[in-house]
């Protein structure tokens, strides 16, 4: 609703900075997801978009903000990753998590990416995501990490290059 009501308003550029869960063991708590395209199973952007739509952010937005995170990264350890997102509406996603349930590019699952992709690109604006991996459900169990350091220097990190991209968005 309110990405709507922003479009509305005459923005057209869009950063989303979040956090999701890792669900592929190449991802650990305080990385970076750069979803470059997504796995729907939330309901929102179903009325944007055909079901058969796979979502991705904008091309212009993106670039821009994969750009920035990493100049703005430095030495820093943190890894950035790009790849696929899961949206659901799940509650309990690490229930619905089994092996060969997701393809292998599907990095990480949020609430809501794939829904502001959808939105934004049938609204026509500019719209990327950033989430921070905030816990891991790849694993026996789930691991959290909502407190820890890490994750704090990577959201951190994450507002910066999305400021960043925002004061250069055409």
């Amino acid at each position: 609703m309110t990405l709507g009501m922003l479009i509305a308003a005459g923005i057209h550029c869009f950063l989303a900075v979040g956090e999701a869960d890792a669900i592929h063991p190449s991802l650990k708590i305080g990385d970076a997801l750069l979803p470059s395209w997504g796995l729907r199973e939330e309901g929102t952007g179903y009325h944007y978009m055909p079901a058969n739509h796979v979502p991705t952010p904008s091309r212009y937005l993106f670039a821009k903000l994969k750009g920035n995170v990493k100049r703005l990264k430095g030495r820093k350890r943190i890894k950035v990753a790009v790849g696929g997102v899961w949206s659901t509406e799940l509650l309990s996603e690490k229930r619905a998590i089994r092996p060969g349930s997701t393809p292998k590019e599907v990095l990480g699952v949020d609430k809501e990416s794939t829904a502001l992709m959808c939105v934004a690109e049938y609204r026509g604006v500019e719209l990327a995501v950033a989430p921070a991996i905030s816990d891991e459900l790849y694993g026996e169990r789930w691991v959290p990490g909502f407190k820890l350091r890490k994750l704090m220097r990577t959201e951190a990190l994450l507002v910066k290059a999305a400021l960043k991209t925002l004061t250069e968005c055409a």
